[in-house]
């Protein structure tokens, strides 16, 4: 964990010595010493402890703190540990948080109460194809139903799930791998990450399931963001949209959303290395959220509780190559070592020139240009091809200029995360050092304006501009209940 506190398993642990007989003299029970615990000073346990050949000698001061921990009742003490107790509720026993908050459950906890014999497409289920049909299972007493296939990526595969309880719906991403990268990453995640904006919500993570939803090893419960992808709006095949730029103010508006949460991530020193339209959702108030942590890479940085982070002590470098190869800067390629922030902000650049053409740049993606075409002051080159192909729309000078700053060919000049961030609020010294982000500093559309295009694209998008989000809204039932869940 990020307090560099470790988790083990039950199955790291071995017994290598089991006596017949507890410290009382007896079999094994459940039910026996546990009533030597009574009174102020619990003499009866002392007494028998002292007689046995376990006695550790403890100090007399540290026996007078477990005394006092042994009378507290049961919910005081959890409320001393930390722990969330509703008013008439017994305190939870069974399930372990994370420093985010975030509940985790074992695979032994989960009972599967339904297994249908075809998955979601009608076919039996394979590894090679969709793994589940409506499974409806149960972890700690509550009901869950799968109710579709969603995706699927390199860690596994998504489904949406439905707690029957209470109506609410969360993306369950079932990871084929035991030493899952996303899984990890959220077992260390800030709780300033969890809660951003911007970045999918994690809920609960269920562990070691491989026999109860095989060939799944874990789960990682996540918000269900309700209006899909990116790429859904860039694709759209409506009239009047179709093969049409998105308007600059929306597309400030959505890198906006990229960028402070970017810029937030590498205050923690996490990368994200897999930006693309499609790993990033439309929620019900038009903001982008940023999904799929699988590819995502961890530097060692402070950590100040709510002191701001300074900058990350050491940046986040790698020789692999990850990610989607149409968004790829040039130098997650070559096998060296590179920075990967400089990457993900060359992805962001991709982003800002795809929802302007909605046509890839690059041969990598199909594209009419090559990297190569990328050099100067102004990647002449680059533009000129673009404009002569006559496929992509007219770029203005200041989004050229914008593409331009993002697409250096030396990584170590274009702009850091926390630089652009500084620019959307237009502030002066950055500026003046990257001209070209001048464009990112405008005016985005006004809510309407925007939501108008919004529901030209997706007619049947769901919007609720001005009310809580769906993540913050307090919830019924199981829901409620655990207060982790913040729906």
């Amino acid at each position: 964990m990020n307090a560099n506190i470790p988790i083990c398993q039950g199955s790291d642990v071995a017994v290598t010595k089991r006596p017949c007989m507890n410290v009382d003299g007896h079999h094994w029970a459940d039910d026996r010493l546990w009533f030597d615990i009574s009174g102020a000073d619990n003499k009866v346990f002392w007494q028998k402890l002292a007689k046995s050949k376990l006695d550790p000698k403890l100090p007399d001061l540290l026996c007078s703190a477990l005394n006092f921990a042994s009378s507290l009742p049961a919910t005081t003490a959890n409320l001393l540990a930390g722990a969330k107790v509703e008013a008439g509720e017994s305190p939870p026993i069974n399930r372990t948080f994370l420093n985010a908050n975030i509940p985790i459950f074992q695979g032994s906890q989960v009972l599967v109460t339904k297994r249908p014999p075809l998955n979601f497409h009608g076919r039996n289920p394979a590894n090679d194809g969709v793994w589940f049909g409506a499974i409806e299972f149960e972890i700690d007493g509550d009901q869950w139903v799968l109710e579709k296939f969603l995706n699927y990526g390199s860690e596994g595969q998504t489904y949406s799930a439905v707690h029957t309880a209470s109506g609410r719906r969360c993306a369950l991403k079932f990871c084929k791998s035991q030493s899952s990268r996303e899984l990890e990453l959220v077992k260390t995640m800030p709780r300033k990450l969890v809660e951003h904006p911007n970045l999918v919500t994690y809920k609960m993570l269920v562990l070691n399931c491989g026999s109860q939803f095989k060939p799944a090893q874990h789960i990682i419960f996540m918000e269900q963001v309700p209006n899909g992808e990116l790429f859904d709006f860039l694709v759209s095949g409506q009239r009047g949209v179709m093969g049409r730029p998105v308007s600059e103010g929306t597309s400030r508006r959505f890198l906006h959303d990229v960028i402070i949460a970017m810029a937030e991530c590498y205050r923690f020193g996490l990368t994200h290395r897999d930006l693309k339209p499609e790993n990033l959702l439309l929620n019900e108030e038009g903001r982008l959220v940023i999904i799929d942590m699988g590819h995502a890479k961890v530097a060692p940085v402070a950590n100040q509780d709510d002191v701001p982070n300074p900058p990350p002590l050491k940046k986040a470098m790698t020789a692999n190559k990850y990610g989607t190869r149409e968004f790829n800067a040039p130098e997650a390629v070559t096998g060296k070592q590179y920075d990967c922030e400089e990457s993900d902000v060359w992805a962001v650049g991709m982003i800002a020139f795809i929802l302007h053409a909605k046509l890839p740049a690059f041969g990598q993606g199909q594209g009419v240009a090559k990297w190569s075409d990328i050099s100067g002051a102004d990647n002449g080159v680059f533009w000129q091809k673009i404009a002569k192909s006559r496929q992509y729309p007219k770029f203005s000078d200041n989004l050229k200029q914008f593409v331009n700053t993002m697409w250096r060919t030396n990584p170590t000049e274009r702009p850091s995360f926390g630089q652009l961030e500084l620019a959307i609020s237009g502030d002066v010294e950055t500026l003046s050092q990257f001209p070209g982000l001048q464009w990112l500093a405008q005016p985005t559309n006004d809510i309407d304006t925007f939501a108008a295009e919004l529901r030209r694209a997706l007619p049947n998008i769901v919007l609720s501009f001005g009310k809580p989000s769906s993540r913050h809204m307090q919830a019924k039932s199981w829901f409620k209940r655990c207060s982790w869940c913040g729906v």
